[in-house]
């Protein structure tokens, strides 16, 4: 067996190594929980795609914290996260435009099972998080709707020379139905963060500026 040509190895991408956020000394501090909560997640199986939007999501809330003097999980309270909450309806892109409602949701719910979390594994008595209302999503038509033909070829797909085929006719519609219900269940529970759809626009901190004026 020929050896492979240094000229033919692909370098490795060496990992991205992300600053600790606040004191790395205090084991109560928020950041050292975010670490043995996503910690959690993976042993639980969750998926690497979960672990990292809440790794995203999360930093992006230590950081608000850090920058106000907010650095354990017994500081924060609910009106706290209200104001959390106010700081991303605010919030501006690079481009000017909000952040979308279905990101704010996304958001937040990886904020509120960080503190579910927390209360259940009892570093802290309860949750601050319990009753904070998230964005309503509000009702969306289905993005992509079968035309007139489309239905047409798949109501005329089941062979009526068959008695197989006949037992699955008066079914068609009901599977039409079940597919445009879960083309907007999918539509309504897609939670795109901000980085995947405009990777240049992801805050370097948690700065909110709106109309030239920072946020609280």
């Amino acid at each position: 067996m020929h050896p492979i040509p240094a000229s033919k190895v692909k370098p490795t991408r060496a990992a991205k190594v992300k600053p600790p956020i606040g004191d790395i000394r205090d084991p109560d501090s928020l950041y050292r929980h975010m670490q043995r909560y996503l910690a959690w997640l993976a042993e639980r199986q969750y998926s690497e795609q979960t672990v990292r939007h809440s790794e995203v999501w999360l930093r992006w809330f230590i950081e608000w914290c850090d920058e106000r003097g907010l650095g354990r999980p017994h500081d924060i309270t609910k009106p706290i996260l209200e104001r959390y909450q106010r700081y991303l309806f605010l919030y501006r892109k690079e481009d000017g435009q909000p952040l979308a409602v279905g990101t704010q949701y996304g958001g937040l719910a990886r904020v509120r099972a960080y503190f579910r979390w927390l209360a259940r594994q009892n570093y802290i008595l309860f949750n601050p998080a319990s009753d904070l209302d998230l964005p309503r999503l509000g009702q969306r038509l289905p993005k992509y709707i079968l035309t007139v033909a489309e239905v047409e070829t798949v109501m005329a797909q089941p062979d009526l020379d068959d008695p197989l085929g006949i037992r699955k006719r008066p079914t068609a519609p009901h599977r039409i139905l079940l597919s445009l219900a879960a083309n907007s269940r999918a539509l309504l529970q897609r939670e795109t963060p901000p980085w995947r759809t405009t990777p240049t626009s992801w805050p370097t901190g948690p700065t909110t500026t709106v109309a030239g004026k920072a946020a609280a």
